[in-house]
């Protein structure tokens, strides 16, 4: 058998209370929900998010996760055009019980950002002005 590459280290993520959002090497933005919604909710017994093709607008919602406490409502933190859809947590929901910030298996869009840097930078700052806490996330080793 070939030997595997390991894969490289992704960035770091950014995370707010509801989201994390990590920059991928490909320069797109993965983004999911915190264990703190999925706790909040419950669990997680069904996942409604954009489909591939949308175009996100920062503070807008793009889907919806529900659990036996509830539904939540999921706002983008940036804008732009959603490439990728995790279409297996449609079908099995209880991945963002197990770990949702998991961010192989537990995100929810992958978004091309229509902003660059400095935008993502004052998006992120005007999130942190709102009160939103903004906690950097250590990438994988």
């Amino acid at each position: 058998f070939p030997k595997l590459k390991p894969r490289p280290a992704e960035p770091a993520a950014k995370m707010t209370d509801d989201l994390w959002v990590q920059r991928l090497s490909t320069g797109l933005y993965r983004i999911g929900v915190t264990k703190k919604v999925s706790d909040k909710l419950g669990g997680v017994g069904f996942v409604d998010i954009c489909d591939e093709g949308s175009i996100l607008c920062a503070g807008k919602p793009f889907g919806m996760v529900e659990g036996p406490s509830g539904t939540h409502t999921v706002s983008a933190v940036l804008s732009g055009e959603v490439v990728e859809c995790n279409e297996a947590l449609k079908k099995s929901p209880e991945v963002l019980a197990q770990n949702p910030e998991d961010m192989d298996h537990g995100w929810l869009i992958e978004v091309d950002s229509a902003c660059d840097y400095e935008d993502e930078e004052v998006e992120w700052k005007s999130l942190e002005e709102a009160g939103e806490p903004i906690v950097e996330v250590k990438g994988k080793e």
